[in-house]
């Protein structure tokens, strides 16, 4: 129900703001004939509290997993004895899935699941959200339903340092080993052309370009998602001038 779109409701569906699920498909099939693809931004680690998989507010009837202890998402989420439950960086509009929760594995990653529908539909990749807070159990699961499906689909991580050595939650990802992300969004790079064009300091982006030349494969380096703002950031001429 948000602006951000970051609280999903009902994976299955297309947003009635957007169009329908038939838009969907139709917007994919003219955008290849112009040798563009559609690539779709999963969020798989959290959904909206409204959604019809949690309901806290009874929007979807008596279910989901907020109200029924034998609902079938209940397993997806991690319940406290207070009655408080995990969440995205503590917002409770933002229930946490649990990664190692079979039942949403299987909805998210199975023959059916969520990540080969799309792709069926017509979506040629995966842009993963918050990646590094999705543990290698669901993680893993997701990469191979969406190469399964499709073989050349896109598999694009959210993240914001060096995915080569990055750390998360204490442990060491492997992003791109080759078993698991096939790129990822460039904000190391982003960084270095403001502090360049707004400073006038070429050393970040001579470190940054530097470090990618140097610790990214190839296949990563000649296909990483660049930009300069995302709906993450702050405008980028707000960025360069500032606020006036």
């Amino acid at each position: 129900y948000s602006n951000h779109k970051y609280d999903t409701e009902d994976y299955e569906t297309v947003d009635p703001m957007f169009g329908t699920n038939d838009d969907f498909s139709i917007l994919c099939r003219e955008a290849a004939k112009r040798n563009i693809r559609v690539v779709l931004d999963g969020v798989f680690n959290h959904v909206g509290s409204s959604s019809k998989y949690f309901n806290a507010k009874g929007k979807y009837g008596k279910g989901g997993a907020y109200n029924d202890q034998n609902s079938p998402y209940r397993s997806w989420f991690t319940f406290h004895q207070d009655g408080s439950y995990d969440c995205w960086w503590n917002f409770k509009s933002l229930p946490r899935i649990a990664a190692k929760s079979k039942g949403a594995q299987e909805y998210f990653c199975g023959q059916n699941g969520i990540v080969r529908r799309w792709l069926e539909a017509g979506a040629s990749g995966w842009r993963l959200d918050v990646v590094d807070e999705i543990a290698d159990c669901m993680l893993d699961k997701i990469v191979s339903a969406a190469k399964t499906q499709n073989d050349r689909a896109a598999i694009i991580g959210e993240v914001w340092e060096d995915a080569s050595d990055k750390t998360a939650y204490g442990k060491r990802r492997h992003y791109l080993d080759g078993s698991q992300l096939d790129s990822v969004m460039n904000y190391p790079l982003r960084k270095g052309i403001i502090e360049l064009v707004a400073n006038g300091s070429e050393r970040l982006l001579d470190e940054t370009a530097f470090d990618i030349v140097n610790n990214y494969p190839s296949y990563v380096r000649n296909n990483l998602l660049n930009l300069l703002g995302s709906h993450d950031t702050e405008r980028i001429i707000t960025a360069l001038v500032g606020e006036k």
